[in-house]
């Protein structure tokens, strides 16, 4: 699962943020934890010391004596006051200023005297006093000596309060003394103490609040001061894939700066070198502009003259200005094929001239495959003938829409080369349909190739044997412009050769070319108006 991406100033930001809470949060838990245990133990302990010690100075043998007395219900109700005025205001515990609730005091399981808390009329208790009759626990009955019981209770009226009871065993009767008991009973709410920990609870929350606050603030400045310059840096770099001009600037002082300066030089370099190659670029494509003119003008001048010397030589040949001895005929005949290589060598290189400037136009017409494959046979038979070659031909009538010229000059450039590379044995070409395109393949038993060479043989101006004396001689323009001529079909070339074993070159064109060398469709690129012959012309895109 793929989260949305975030920058990394809000990664620093929501870290530290995070950091903050994994420290507050849990501090601020622990201390309200223990503030709540002791403020709640410090109260009931704070307590039970209190009507403990009223314990002892009430239910004192003298104190009980005189709470027994004809006069003690008054005397009981005076103790009382003098002890709790400070605690018990009347009409006090509604407004939350005491916590205590009653007081009672039980002689002999006979009420003494009691002090009860009443509510802002005045008139009602605020709890009704707990009955005398109630039993004392088992323990506090079987111990001689004063008890504590504290009991932590609920009423709907005050909410949760403490009921705590001391009782002191006395001996009562001569004869058959028997252990009675007196003790003092206290209700103390715990009212304020809950408002106490409420408020130390908010006061708590806010100084966590605080610090998560404070975590924010800091963590928005530091990654303003420090991921800031990195976010400067990250949009020029973004901004300098399309703008040359962009440029990073930082001024924090520090290694960023450094960065931003180090940035910014090399993005100098870089445009100093792209306007740089924009001018080589520029001379290359004037000089390969020139060159191709040179060649197209040169190949012109250089056929004229050559076409007079053949002609003459196969006028002088043929006896016009009478007879020649066997070796002036020999002579002649070396003069005319040489000619004749000199003429090839020529038109290769207008053609390449022509295709490098993009002039070279497709005239797509429909033909049979078997017809260009006899076109391109009856070319180099008599070569083959010479040699002592065997052809043999597997073709079917296929038919496709091609430039009828051009593939026929991609066989023969290939037969040629076959020839060429064979001294005995046989050739072999072959044209076959596969799915939708047509392939056609020349095999000999000559040299063959060696792997590494398969690529770059179809590069121009390349000959594996560039020796001086190698056996076939040309300028390496065939099997580039065989390549060239596939690639404006939309098809491919490629062979398939061992030094040694022959080798097989092979092409497939689409029955109906579909696409130029640029990947533009070839109906955009064909003209609307066909030649007188119907045939469609498509356009070689410029390189």
């Amino acid at each position: 699962m793929r989260f949305w991406p975030l920058s990394i100033r809000w990664k620093f930001i929501i870290t530290i943020i995070a950091f903050t809470l994994v420290l507050a949060v849990p501090f601020g838990f622990l201390t309200l934890k223990l503030i709540t245990d002791n403020t709640a133990d410090t109260f009931q302990a704070g307590w039970e010391t209190a009507v403990k010690i009223w314990g002892l100075v009430l239910l004192t043998p003298g104190g009980v004596s005189r709470m027994s007395g004809p006069d003690g219900q008054t005397e009981c109700q005076n103790l009382i006051e003098n002890l709790t005025k400070e605690f018990a205001p009347p009409g006090k515990l509604a407004q939350g200023e005491t916590a205590l609730l009653y007081v009672q005091v039980v002689l002999f399981g006979k009420e003494s005297c009691s002090h009860t808390a009443f509510a802002a009329d005045g008139k009602s208790p605020l709890l009704p006093l707990p009955p005398v009759d109630e039993p004392l626990p088992a323990d506090v009955q079987q111990n001689e000596e004063g008890k504590l019981e504290v009991q932590n209770t609920q009423a709907s009226e005050v909410g949760k309060y403490l009921d705590i009871r001391y009782a002191q065993p006395y001996k009562v009767g001569i004869v058959q003394p028997t252990i009675a008991y007196a003790y003092l009973r206290v209700g103390v709410s715990l009212t304020s103490a809950q408002e106490r920990l409420q408020r130390d609870a908010t006061v708590i929350t806010l100084i966590v609040l605080g610090y998560v606050l404070v975590g924010i603030l800091i963590a928005f400045a530091f990654s303003k001061m420090i991921l800031g310059p990195v976010e400067v840096l990250a949009k020029a770099v973004s901004r300098f894939k399309q703008d040359r001009s962009a440029r990073a600037k930082v001024k924090s002082g520090d290694e960023l700066e450094w960065l931003a300066q180090e940035f910014n030089t090399m993005a100098d370099a870089i445009e100093e070198r792209r306007r740089e190659l924009e001018r080589i670029n520029a001379a290359l494509v004037k000089a390969n502009r020139v060159k191709s003119e040179f060649l197209a003008v040169m190949g012109h001048e250089l056929k004229t003259p050559l076409h007079a010397i053949r002609g003459y030589s196969q006028l002088l040949l043929e006896g016009v200005d009478g007879p020649l001895t066997q070796a002036q005929q020999d002579d002649l005949a070396n003069i005319l094929q040489s000619g004749d290589h000199l003429l090839e060598l020529i038109d290769n290189i207008l053609r390449f001239s022509k295709l490098e400037a993009g002039e070279e136009k497709l005239y797509l017409e429909s033909v049979r495959a078997s017809d260009l494959v006899e076109d391109a046979i009856k070319n180099i038979s008599s070569l083959a003938r010479n040699k002592g070659l065997q052809l043999r031909v597997y073709s079917e009538p296929i038919p496709l829409m091609c430039d009828r010229t051009k593939v026929r000059q991609i066989l023969i450039n290939l037969l040629s080369n076959a020839v060429k590379h064979t001294r005995q044995g046989k050739i072999e070409i072959a044209a076959e349909q596969k799915d939708n395109t047509v392939r056609f393949a020349v095999t000999d038993t000559g040299i063959g190739i060696a792997p590494e060479y398969h690529e770059k043989i179809f590069e121009p101006f390349t000959q594996i044997d560039s020796s001086t004396t190698r056996e076939s001689h040309g300028v390496g323009l065939g099997l580039a412009i065989v390549k060239k001529y596939v690639e404006m079909h939309g098809g491919r070339v490629g062979v398939e050769s061992q030094p040694g074993q022959g080798s097989t070159f092979f092409f497939s064109i689409p029955l109906t070319p579909q696409l130029s060398t640029n990947g533009l469709p070839a109906k955009e690129e064909t003209n609307a108006n066909p030649d007188r012959r119907g045939r469609s012309e498509l356009t070689q895109p410029a390189p």
